[in-house]
């Protein structure tokens, strides 16, 4: 399929469901626009975390990922957390770099797991599991504390409730949530040089800089 360039690249590619059925890393399936993994890695080398909270990880593609990163750099744990990981491949569940949680990720319990796990650890949060407003906002919220100063909360698909974005109008959903966050929290800043040309995150890389 033949895809236009320049800005609404990152409209049509979501449009197109390529990187819903065709995107892969290791074999295993991976939800997410290529040049957006580029920058992960590039994040990952500059910053150095040593857990990676992963909240929504589908097939786990790039969970196995961000994990396979962390080998390579000597160091790291990815934590996956999902409703369900049914769907979870087994591939991905067996890499030693990798603890799975299930349950929502706005459940207390839950995120007191996660909170322990990652306590006193250079730790980078990606969010990419329910997409409507108050359920990331409230992840947000939550998960902000987690990240360490000079480390990434990076919130995924922001370009579903955009005006240039791939969305039904009128609908709510992670771009509507950053702009919130945002207005309560000055210590994270929006990098947006991290945006290598096409991305489903635009405003969604976080920087927390104190």
């Amino acid at each position: 399929m033949e895809l236009p360039a320049g800005l609404t690249f990152s409209r049509e590619f979501h449009h197109s469901e390529i990187w819903k059925h065709h995107i892969t890393w290791s074999g295993v399936t991976c939800w997410k626009c290529p040049l957006d993994l580029w920058s992960y890695q590039q994040i990952l080398f500059a910053t150095r975390p040593q857990a990676i909270v992963e909240a929504g990880v589908a097939m786990g593609g790039s969970t196995m990922f961000l994990a396979d990163l962390c080998e390579m750099l000597g160091g790291g744990v990815v934590y996956g957390v999902d409703r369900d990981l049914t769907r979870f491949d087994p591939a991905a569940a067996a890499h030693p770099r990798i603890e799975l949680i299930e349950g929502d990720t706005c459940d207390p319990a839950v995120f007191a797991r996660i909170a322990a796990a990652v306590a006193g650890r250079r730790t980078m949060v990606i969010l990419d599991s329910d997409h409507d407003t108050p359920h990331v906002l409230a992840e947000l919220r939550s998960y902000a504390d987690l990240v360490t100063p000079q480390c990434y909360l990076i919130c995924e698909d922001g370009i579903l409730d955009r005006p240039d974005g791939p969305s039904v109008s009128g609908y709510a959903g992670p771009a509507a949530a950053i702009r919130m966050f945002l207005a309560e929290r000055p210590d994270f800043q929006p990098q947006r040089d991290r945006i290598l040309g096409a991305t489903f995150n635009p405003d969604g890389y976080l920087l927390r800089v104190v």
